[in-house]
Parts: structure tokens; sequence; C-alpha cells
């Protein structure tokens, strides 16, 4: 059995995809702890490190980032659920398998992806 990542761990914990963050310039993928005017402080999911990201900073919620296909864009939220769904709770491909093998399992649960 592989051993979990940081971010399959956060999502079993039912984390909210509106509450994880993607920022430019920036490894990984970040946790939401608290918003102001001005800034973000986020909490990194790769080595729990947090940080603040200013309001002049390229973010983008995982909420809102969609998927190209042949027919219409796919809200990520979406992709996640049918991997869950195709999987039946257990664990996809690692990031550590080969390019063409990941692409197999992404391509097995969206067809109609737009490469």
């Amino acid at each position: 059995m592989r051993e979990e990542g940081p971010f399959l761990v956060y999502f079993r914990n039912a984390m909210k995809i509106t509450d994880i963050l993607a920022i430019a310039g920036k490894p990984g993928l970040y946790k939401v702890l608290a918003s102001g005017s001005a800034s973000i402080v986020v909490e990194s999911m790769l080595d729990g490190k947090r940080s603040s990201v200013s309001g002049a900073s390229r973010v983008s919620n995982l909420a809102d980032i969609t998927m190209y296909t042949m027919e219409e864009d796919v809200p990520l939220r979406d992709i996640l659920n049918r991997i869950h769904e195709s999987q039946k709770g257990a664990e996809g491909p690692s990031h550590k398998d080969s390019a063409q093998g990941i692409r197999d399992f992404i391509d097995g649960i969206v067809p109609e992806l737009d490469h």
C-alpha cells in the first residue's frame, strides 16, 4: 500500500474544494486559514508551513478551475467526483507513475478531454 500524500489526507478529512488554492510561482497547493482585506493566510499542503499571500499575487481557487473537453468545460470539482466514483474510495495513480499511465487513467475518467 502506498503512503498517503498530504493532498489525499486533507481531502479524506472532508476539506472543501473552495478552501484550497494554487498560487502562481509557489509549488503545491495551499489551505486557506484566514483572509483579510489585503492578504490571505495559507498553509502549504506539502510541508504545513504557514505564510501570508498578498492580494497582488495570482491565486486560483480549485473550485474555479475547469478542464477543457471536446464539448464543454468541466469543473475540477466534477472531475474529482468522477475519480472518487470510479475508484470507489480506492487510491488513484501516484504522481510517481508514468506520464502515460496517468494520462490513460484521466482519459478513462474524462474520455471527452481535449488534449
